[in-house]
């Protein structure tokens, strides 16, 4: 497995967001969830049932997941272009995500920023891996979440564009 390593420092700017402030980040997309050789790939195949393929989830890990698939899909699919604020926000409220993912990927997600990258290992694509990565771990340490009842629906999550918004906003 070749590794290559990534320092982010607060120099390192999109927009108005700095990005990871002296942080390393350990990476490969030959390991990624996308080309099914994820971190915990064989885990993540064995909990995709739990996602639904309509509507929320039943159960609080399938919802999670159902987040995750969200920002990924769209990642990979279309550039991030769709309003995925919901899956970011409800990941941030579960605690699987920190601040620092948030805003960066959130930017992306309320389509504040446009995703011109080549898929080759940018902070954006990282963070994408990571998301995953942290939600699989939370899962694995809490398995009580594999039963426990949903409530939620990530689009509860959603941010819509405020008026003042409104000309530079996406819909």
């Amino acid at each position: 497995m070749e590794l290559e390593s990534y320092p982010f420092v607060s120099l390192l700017k999109f927009g108005n967001f700095v990005i990871f402030k002296n942080i390393y980040i350990e990476a490969s997309m030959k390991n990624s969830y996308w080309n099914n050789n994820g971190k915990y790939q064989r885990e993540y195949n064995e909990l995709k049932f739990l996602v639904p393929r309509m509507g929320k989830a039943t159960t609080v890990a399938g919802e999670l997941l159902r987040s995750v698939n969200r920002l990924y899909y769209d990642f990979y699919n279309n550039g991030m272009c769709n309003n995925t604020t919901g899956a970011i926000n409800f990941l941030l409220e579960k605690r699987i995500i920190d601040q620092e993912i948030h805003n960066l990927v959130y930017q992306y997600a309320k389509e504040d920023a446009v995703y011109d990258g080549f898929y080759k290992n940018d902070p954006l694509q990282i963070s994408m891996e990571e998301i995953v990565n942290k939600t699989i771990e939370f899962i694995l340490k809490n398995p009580s979440s594999l039963s426990e009842v949903n409530s939620e629906d990530l689009f509860d999550y959603t941010d819509f564009c405020t008026e003042d918004e409104l000309e530079s906003c996406v819909l």
